[in-house]
């Protein structure tokens, strides 16, 4: 039925609301400045505060526009604490392997810090926190106290609409549904800097806008404490990170985000993964279980393959890897989820195996340091029938190492009936056919 009726949304330019001094509805950084702030004179640091020492010179950690109050440190990982950053991405700093943290207070100091890390959940629009509806919709407060909306972002400007709720009907012109919605609340597979025509609805009006996805969103994933520390008969205690820590953002004790790469290379690209979880129980395990970060091209060198478990499983993962004169060192492979990651061990010859109990859900098989060495791997379920134990084939394959990519290995799975049912198409890929099919299918 033809719309006679609407209520156009027009956006406004940000620095027009700035200039009339309203609130925005996430909390503000007062640093505009673009690049990492840094400090040669110890005298400088603030009290209380939290650097990265590289070298002879201090690194102040970051926080963009967050959907809580900074400088409050979290207990555990909270789904509702979300950072974001546009062009102050560039305001956090980086920091390498055998780099330290530096706290420096003239008061009395818990013997400890606490460190948040943060999921990288990529570009997105300003809106954090949407809640699915009873019709699979996603609904979001546009109230400035709820602190869910970037107002720094292109998405800021739908805090003008006061204290209410807002619906999120369409963007690029798909209907937003669950399997587009991070655990946050943030739109996740959309494309950095590109502007999406969305569809928002308050009670009945349509509110059409153009909204760029100029912001990266992190969120609350994992919190632990390091209480090993030293004194440096000077002004400063030194913190070091877990040895076995996985590279990523860190809230450090609530002073700010750092970008943390487990290389002494330190050098970071967009392609990295950021998000493998830490074997929280094992930061300082020793060699025989070494990080996955401890191969400094470890980033040039990851094979990964993917399984799913309907259910709860207790399952055998095994993968052989063949000889090559070029490498001689055994590979490290991780079986990784968004909760935990597990590392296999040593089994016979060129095996590594381990028998893991795994909840519902997909995990990752990732391969690291194989080089041009072949590899086979095998997913088995165990289920105890009576006195004996029945193997069930979850998944198989092979490949090759030296290969980033999406996996060309061949794959036999487990029947279709016994799988749990894919999302479908990502919402990137279904805005394209829609502007395809706007441009006549070109």
């Amino acid at each position: 039925m033809k719309r006679t009726k609407h209520t156009r949304f027009i956006c406004l330019a940000l620095s027009a609301i700035l200039a009339f001094g309203l609130t925005g509805c996430g909390n503000k950084s007062s640093e505009n400045k673009i690049g990492v702030i840094t400090f040669d004179d110890i005298d400088k640091l603030a009290d209380g505060g939290y650097y990265v020492q590289h070298g002879d010179v201090y690194y102040q950690p970051y926080f963009g526009q967050t959907s809580f109050t900074p400088g409050r440190v979290a207990s555990a990982k909270d789904d509702k604490r979300v950072a974001w950053y546009g062009e102050d991405y560039a305001n956090i700093p980086t920091m390498n392997k055998g780099d330290t943290i530096v706290y420096h207070s003239t008061q009395p100091f818990t013997e400890g810090i606490t460190i948040e890390r943060f999921e990288d959940l990529g570009y997105t629009v300003g809106i954090c926190q949407m809640k699915e509806t009873s019709s699979g919709r996603y609904s979001f407060a546009t109230d400035s106290r709820k602190f869910n909306v970037d107002i720094k972002s292109d998405a800021g400007t739908l805090c003008q609409n006061g204290e209410t709720t807002a619906t999120f009907e369409k963007i690029g012109g798909v209907h937003l549904r669950a399997g587009n919605i991070s655990r946050a609340g943030t739109i996740v597979g959309l494309s950095k800097d590109k502007t999406y025509d969305c569809d928002i609805y308050i009670g009945t009006d349509l509110h059409e806008c153009k909204i760029k996805a100029d912001v990266k969103a992190l969120c609350s994933m994992e919190v632990f404490e390091i209480k090993d520390y030293n004194f440096d008969r000077s002004k400063t205690i030194t913190f070091k990170f877990p040895k076995n820590l996985q590279s990523g953002y860190y809230n450090i004790g609530g002073f700010g985000i750092v970008r943390y790469i487990n290389s002494t290379k330190g050098e970071f690209s967009e392609s990295m993964d950021m998000n493998i979880p830490n074997d929280i129980e094992n930061l300082y395990a020793d060699a025989d279980n070494p990080s996955i970060d401890d191969l400094e091209d470890y980033t040039e060198d990851i094979k990964e393959e993917t399984f799913t478990l309907n259910k709860d499983a207790d399952v055998t993962v095994s993968v052989i890897y063949q000889d090559s004169k070029d490498y001689t060192d055994a590979p490290i492979v991780k079986v990784v989820s968004s909760e935990a990651a597990y590392t296999l061990s040593k089994g016979k010859d060129n095996e590594l195996t381990s028998s893991l109990s795994l909840k519902s859900g997909t995990y990752t098989i990732k391969l690291i340091g194989l080089g041009n060495r072949t590899y086979s791997y095998r997913v088995t379920k165990n289920e105890q029938k009576e006195t004996k134990t029945k193997e069930t084939e979850v998944q198989s394959g092979s490949g090759t190492g030296l290969n980033t990519k999406k996996s060309d290995s061949e794959k036999t799975t487990e029947s279709s009936s016994d799988k749990k049912s894919s999302s479908g198409t990502s919402i990137a890929d279904k805005i394209k056919e829609e502007e395809a099919k706007a441009n006549g299918g070109q």
